[in-house]
């Protein structure tokens, strides 16, 4: 991506769970507020997400708003544009799906704006590919790190 001419980046969960014709929308909330990162909010319609990843989520939301002191409705959510700046920005070394976490939590501390659109989620009743024990340890680490 850094290596491309683009403004910035979109990326997506591959299970298919995000429409792809909601892209424009997203671009277009980035550019009329001026944001780092929007982010997909699966939130908006809870009902749609499984009852334990609804809940899940909303912690580990809570937990990233208040470290990155910005509000995050679904810091969990893989839908999101983020601005080849913000990239540019921030040093990564996850490697799983602690990335997501630890992408707000950089982007938070450099002052980035982020932004939530409501998206919809969909789901084909498919197992998650998140192991509940793992992943959320290294969650955990992430944030420890950024409030060390």
């Amino acid at each position: 991506a850094m290596r491309s001419p683009y403004d910035g980046v979109i990326t997506m969960d591959g299970d298919g769970q995000h429409d792809p014709t909601e892209i424009p929308r997203l671009i277009a909330a980035g550019e009329h507020q001026h944001a780092g990162i929007v982010l997909g909010n699966r939130m908006a319609d809870g009902n749609a997400i499984p009852s334990l990843r609804r809940w899940t989520n909303w912690l580990m939301s809570r937990i990233v708003s208040s470290v990155s002191r910005q509000r995050i409705p679904d810091s969990q959510c893989g839908f999101r544009l983020i601005r080849r700046e913000v990239l540019a920005s921030v040093a990564l070394t996850a490697n799983g799906f602690d990335i997501e976490t630890e992408l707000l939590l950089a982007a938070g501390r450099k002052k980035w704006k982020m932004i939530s659109v409501p998206v919809r989620a969909i789901y084909r009743r498919q197992a998650s590919h998140i192991q509940p024990v793992r992943d959320g340890i290294r969650f955990l680490r992430v944030v420890a790190r950024y409030l060390a």
